[in-house]
């Protein structure tokens, strides 16, 4: 009767450990990296008795986490492969729908501004049309400087989320540290078992912080594990976890980089995570955003280059040569700190075709300068620092303070040239839509020869206003002036001189003359403002294949295009994650009609055990009650 008793009661504890568990997995089905727990139960030790060996019930062997390495390994990785699409296709679409809008793009303003001048053009003596072109070059100037803004608040906005990231790393990093002390001490417990839950805990951590990051993980047989990430940089190691920080960029101040701590110093690692979400922000400021404000930058240096230049060229409606529209800051240094030497740049005149958006690096070796692009990957020596200055893609470099060895700089000649582009202000009647010279012929020629109406080549040469007649001593020679030597004639040839150049087309006779000289009115005069016109037309920008328009849409084309295939990658990781959770789900989640009917099978078991103790106690009853008698 004892040992009946006593099977008795190890089935209905070991049944009422099954429900017991049955009911915990059926409690926390939507508890977040739950994994279901199993029961396994072993027939205890039978006891030797007359007749044989008798069985003495049952006992929990363990309660067992349903997981597999394997599938919960790709579910980390998938986790970490879709963060990083999801995150670069978020800020993919940011910048694109920035550099897309019409009402904050620079396309529609640019046509305004043409368009202006073509209205100038009908009436350039019109003071109200004027004014147009003053709001429309003001309203170019706000529509550079606010998407300039707004690409450098995108980026400080990146930095604030690689600071948040970096924090909660840290924070993810210290709690599975904390759990690993607890998971050792549960561990250390004798006949204690697993600690489930704190595995589970442990799981569901390592798959937060597989968003950020790809994350290397071992776990030692009790459980506790080792976490690595980058290049086999520790952030977790037993009980103890290593805060990784965030440093200002060696050259920029303004962009952050992830530094680890090591033996008191602090190394940059931003190059060396991979995937999740700090290395899609990462890459979308080193591939997307920052090129895209250098880009932006680059038209706004060519714009006002060829604006100023094409108005200095003109005679505003007081008879003054034309002044500058727009200025720009000076292309970007940015030295490294502790540098010794100094560097500047300057943007080449004329040099917009040759500008470009790339980046570079220029680092001093004690004997020569190295400019290597940053973009391109390619290395030029550029000579000692005293062979000065040297000319490059659009713009000049001069040495100020010799450097030592090992000073480095960052040179980005054209970040910051938008949200610093200014319109100089000048008054309508300031704006230089004539020409300054003015042509004549003979009225006594005899020929069929006519001269052009005349273009400048220099406005700032000394005699550009001079009269010049130019008189001829042949059909095929003429002479400036009437004096000095001939000079060969060609119809239609280019004549060049005091800064000015006209042509003579036909057949001159002798003593013909054609005069050059100050145009005296001025305010009729629309020639200049046809030349601005054309500025829309002329191909300046990438080595002269490129309208202002064609490359603001050829940045706007990039990004989208970007963009477009972040989101066909997006897409792709996501339905890998999803199949990964679904598998995960299979092997540990919890199936609600699986587990109510392990309920009714475990409570008929547990019935039935105690129907067994009752069965044993009857009989006990009835031994007492024979023995009484």
């Amino acid at each position: 009767m004892v040992a009946l008793f006593e099977t008795g009661v190890s089935a209905l504890l070991a049944s009422q450990r099954a429900l017991a568990t049955t009911g915990h997995n059926i409690s926390n089905v939507n508890t977040p990296g739950f994994a279901r727990q199993r029961v396994n139960l072993a027939t205890r030790e039978a006891q030797l008795d007359e007749g044989g060996f008798r069985g003495k019930g049952v006992q929990v062997a363990s309660v067992d986490r349903l997981v597999d390495r394997f599938v919960t390994e790709n579910l980390r990785t998938a986790t970490t492969n879709a963060a990083q699409a999801g995150e670069l296709s978020r800020n993919l679409r940011e910048l694109n729908n920035l550099l897309g809008d019409s009402a904050s793009g620079v396309s529609s303003a640019l046509g305004s501004l043409f368009a202006s001048f073509g209205d100038l053009a009908a009436d350039p003596s019109s003071q109200a049309v004027r004014g147009v072109v003053i709001d429309n070059l003001q309203g170019v100037v706000h529509r550079f400087n606010g998407l300039g803004s707004r690409l450098g608040e995108l980026e400080q906005s990146m930095n604030a989320g690689i600071v948040t990231a970096v924090s909660e790393i840290n924070d993810i990093g210290s709690a599975l540290a904390t759990l690993n002390s607890e998971i050792l001490q549960q561990a250390a417990r004798s006949n204690a078992g697993a600690p489930n839950d704190l595995l589970d805990r442990r799981d569901e951590l390592l798959r937060e912080l597989a968003q950020f990051t790809r994350v290397d993980v071992l776990a030692d047989a009790r459980g506790a594990v080792d976490v690595s990430i980058g290049n086999g940089l520790s952030l977790v190691s037993g009980p103890r976890a290593i805060a990784l920080e965030t440093i200002p960029d060696l050259f920029d101040l303004n962009r952050v980089e992830i530094a680890y701590a090591s033996n008191g110093a602090h190394a940059p690692i931003s190059e060396l995570l991979q995937g999740g979400r700090l290395a899609a922000m990462f890459e979308f400021q080193r591939e997307s955003l920052i090129p895209a404000r250098r880009d932006l930058g680059r038209i706004a240096v060519a714009l006002q280059e060829a604006l100023n230049t094409q108005h200095r060229s003109g005679m505003d409606f007081n008879g003054n040569l034309g002044r500058d529209l727009l200025t720009v800051p000076p292309p970007t240094v940015q030295g490294a700190t502790g540098n010794a030497g100094t560097v500047s740049l300057a943007f080449v005149a004329g040099g917009a075709p040759a500008l470009t958006a790339d980046e570079y690096g220029l680092e001093y070796d004690g004997a020569n300068l190295t400019l290597r692009n940053l973009v391109r990957g390619t290395s030029t020596v550029l000579g000692p620092a005293s062979a000065g200055p040297f000319t490059f893609d659009g713009v000049t470099l001069t040495v100020g303070i010799p450097p030592a060895a090992g000073d480095r700089w960052r040179l980005s000649p054209t970040l910051g040239a938008a949200e610093g582009l200014t319109s100089v202000g000048l008054r309508p009647s300031e704006l230089a839509m004539a020409l300054p010279v003015i042509t004549t012929q003979g009225s006594s020629n005899v020929g069929d020869a006519r001269i052009s109406g005349g273009e400048v080549l220099d406005p700032s040469a000394p005699s550009l206003l001079a009269t010049v007649n130019i008189v001829f001593d042949s059909p095929t020679s003429y002479q400036v002036n009437g004096v000095g030597p001939s000079l060969a004639f060609a119809s239609g040839a280019n004549i060049d001189l005091n800064g000015w150049r006209v042509q003579v087309t036909g057949t001159p006779r002798i003593g013909d003359t054609f005069t050059v000289s100050q145009n005296m009115g001025g305010a009729s005069d629309a020639r200049n403002a046809v030349n601005m016109i054309e500025l829309e037309r002329r191909r300046i920008l990438d080595n002269g294949t490129s309208t202002f328009s064609e490359a603001y849409a050829g940045t706007v084309s990039r990004n989208g295009s970007r963009q477009r295939q972040g989101e066909i990658a997006q897409r792709a990781l996501e339905t890998v994650l999803e199949r990964s959770v679904a598998r995960q789900q299979e092997v540990s989640g919890v199936n609600l009609d699986e587990e109510a009917a392990n309920l009714m099978r475990f409570q008929q078991a547990y019935q039935a055990a105690a129907q067994v103790i009752r069965a044993a106690d009857t009989a006990f009853q009835a031994l007492i009650n024979a023995t009484r008698g």
